[in-house]
């Protein structure tokens, strides 16, 4: 059982972006079992200033320990969500919620294979779209 959240920049667990980079083949990243420390993307450390430290971004710890593809994608069910709503109509998981459900399986994207696992994802319907700046 997978029970995760979409992050602000498609991570999963703070399986970042970022890692796709240094493999060859979607098979060996695939493979990857958990990383520590992980340097966490700066979009990541805003969003847990954000959620989580009342936006003291200066207390947000700049690495994380993960568990990666290997584990999470192994899952035999998932349930996820995303919540990333806030308040006056601003919002911060719209853009990930959308790539996660439309952008096709990639791992510069973690949580594109989020939809490869049966599960249920729960999320905010204002996430849902459509994705469209305000204008006065």
């Amino acid at each position: 059982m997978l029970v995760y959240g979409i992050g602000r920049m498609c991570h999963i667990a703070f399986w970042e972006p970022t890692i796709g980079a240094e493999f060859k083949s979607d098979e060996e990243w695939m493979a990857q079992p958990y990383r520590i420390a992980v340097k966490l993307h700066p979009l990541t450390v805003e969003q847990n200033a954000i959620t989580s430290f009342k936006s003291r971004t200066s207390l947000v710890p700049c690495r994380a320990n993960t568990v990666g593809p290997a584990l999470m994608f192994s899952a035999d069910y998932a349930i996820g969500g995303a919540d990333g709503a806030l308040s006056r109509g601003m919002q911060w998981q719209g853009m990930s919620l959308w790539m996660t459900l439309r952008y096709g399986k990639n791992r510069n994207v973690p949580s594109s294979f989020i939809p490869t696992i049966p599960g249920k994802l729960f999320f905010l319907k204002e996430l849902a779209g459509p994705l469209e700046p305000e204008m006065n």
